[in-house]
Parts: C-alpha cells; sequence; structure tokens
C-alpha cells in the first residue's frame, strides 16, 4: 500500500510539474495566438474594404484567402502541441518519435515568451530523420522544463542566448539545452 501511496504520489508531481510549466509559458502562447488572430482580423477588414468599394480582384482575394489559411494552420499547430503536452502520457506506448519534430512542436509554445524578453533561441542543424523510442508528451515536457530552467537562468543578461542541439552519439540520442548564464553554483552543484 505504501509503494502505490507513493507512486501515486510520484505521478500527482510530474502532472503538477506538467501543469506549472504550462502557466509559465501561457502568456507567450497567448501571444503567439494573438498575433495570428491580429492578422486573420486585418484580412477579414480587407477583404471588407474590397467588397464596399467593388475592388474584389480574384487575385487579391486568392492571396488573402491563402494568408488566412496559413495564419489558422499556425494556430492549430500551437494548439496540437499544447494539447500534446498537457495530457497525461504515463501509460501511452512507447513509440517512434521523431526528435527534430518535438523539438520543433516544444519551440513553438515557447519562441515567443524568449523573443519578446530578449532572449535569443537557437537551434542547431537536426537531423529530421534522427528518433528515439519513447513519448512524445514526456520528451516535450522534459524540454519545456529545461527551456524554462535556462530562460530563468539568464533572463535579463546582456546577450542572453539559450541553445538546444540533438545528436546521435553511439546507441542513444542526446539533446542538449545550453545557456549563456553563469552556471551553477559551486556550493549548489552537487
Amino acid at each position: 500500500r505504501s509503494e502505490k501511496t507513493i507512486s501515486d504520489q510520484r505521478l500527482l508531481i510530474v502532472q503538477s510539474e506538467r501543469m506549472k510549466a504550462l502557466g509559465e509559458m501561457a502568456g507567450g502562447i497567448a501571444h503567439e495566438i494573438n498575433n495570428p488572430l491580429a492578422i486573420i482580423s486585418e484580412s477579414a477588414q480587407i477583404l471588407q474594404t474590397l467588397v464596399a468599394e467593388n475592388l474584389l480582384e480574384p487575385t487579391k482575394i486568392d492571396k488573402i484567402a491563402n494568408r488566412i489559411n496559413s495564419t489558422t494552420h499556425r494556430i492549430a499547430k500551437i494548439i496540437r502541441g499544447l494539447r500534446s503536452i498537457a495530457r497525461d502520457a504515463d501509460h501511452d506506448p512507447m513509440e517512434r518519435v521523431l526528435v527534430g519534430h518535438v523539438i520543433e512542436e516544444t519551440l513553438d509554445l515557447c519562441r515567443s515568451r524568449f523573443k519578446s524578453r530578449g532572449v535569443d533561441l537557437e537551434t542547431a542543424g537536426i537531423d529530421p530523420q534522427m528518433f528515439v523510442l519513447g513519448r512524445r508528451p514526456q520528451i516535450s515536457q522534459v524540454l519545456i522544463n529545461l527551456l524554462n530552467n535556462a530562460f530563468d537562468a539568464i533572463e535579463g543578461s546582456p546577450g542572453a542566448k539559450v541553445s538546444l542541439e540533438a545528436f546521435e552519439s553511439r546507441d542513444h540520442v542526446e539533446i542538449r539545452v545550453t545557456d549563456s548564464g553563469e552556471g551553477i553554483a559551486p556550493e549548489v552543484a552537487e
């Protein structure tokens, strides 16, 4: 019974950490979604003006429709990533996860926060075919935690930069998050 209680508590802690990370990203996600919504709204206003002034030209309409379409796809991508991370994947089967895809999905949720606070976020060329066996939401959650820690360590520093790289090393894949901060103080490092 004690082992079951401990296991249940660990699951609650993991879920709590996941929700905490999502809460920290909420502002950035709102910004990521508000920008494309503004593009859609502006495009709709342009269409209304064209109709009102009887200036409808197929090429203009097509260009505006394409802009609206690509912008809604961007919003849908952000929401898919958010839904994937937010759900409990502890009991999902292991699957083949493309590392570059899960990194890109995770960065979509963080980019705005980094950019709005002047933190440069870089990724090195990641092999699009590189994969691991795992659970996509859990990998993304670990990346979010590492990125949030890096962000917290350097926010407000001049030349603040976080880099993310992934590479194969023998029989495993290594994903590395590095920040331009001073590092962990020796008295805390252990």
